[in-house]
């Protein structure tokens, strides 16, 4: 009786355990064409990124020797390629679009759009949008913050050079 117990017991925990672990390879698998995909199209394009972050189906790479950034954003279900020369600018800053809602009992800050701004050298020029997060386009706010961030600091750097 124990054993019979025992054994419906691991395979219950099989059962739950086995589709979990598939779904995490496939989402690792899948991660990881994305960022060939994202590499082969910069190179054709003539930029070697050395650094890249992809996000759900947004990627941003850098190829710092030749100043170049590169952007894919899918807006609307369609896609656009960036090619971005960073030596057109001399500043980025984030910019967190939100708005403050006021319930019964609390304020709830609503984030509307997190983007960053990319400021011309030339000031007839326009300024450089790369957006991170639009919540017209995605509802869940993951950790795309904290993404723009990093690339605020790593872009600025580099503009100072």
């Amino acid at each position: 009786m124990d054993l019979t117990i025992l054994l419906i017991g691991i395979g219950a925990v099989a059962a739950f355990i086995v589709p979990i672990f598939f779904l995490q390879s496939a989402n690792r698998r899948k991660d990881r064409n994305k960022q060939k995909n994202f590499i082969k199209l910069a190179q054709q394009n003539g930029i070697a990124i050395s650094k890249i972050d992809l996000w759900n189906e947004n990627a941003v790479g850098i190829d710092q020797n030749k100043k170049k950034l590169f952007v894919t954003n899918t807006l609307n279900e369609k896609t656009v390629n960036t090619t971005i020369d960073l030596s057109d600018y001399v500043s980025c800053k984030l910019v967190n679009d939100s708005r403050t809602v006021k319930t019964k009992h609390n304020k709830t800050t609503i984030t509307e759009r997190i983007l960053l701004v990319l400021k011309p050298a030339i000031s007839t020029n326009a300024e450089m949008s790369i957006v991170f997060f639009d919540k017209n386009e995605n509802i869940n706010l993951n950790n795309e913050f904290q993404l723009a961030e990093s690339w605020e600091k790593l872009l600025n750097e580099i503009l100072k050079q």
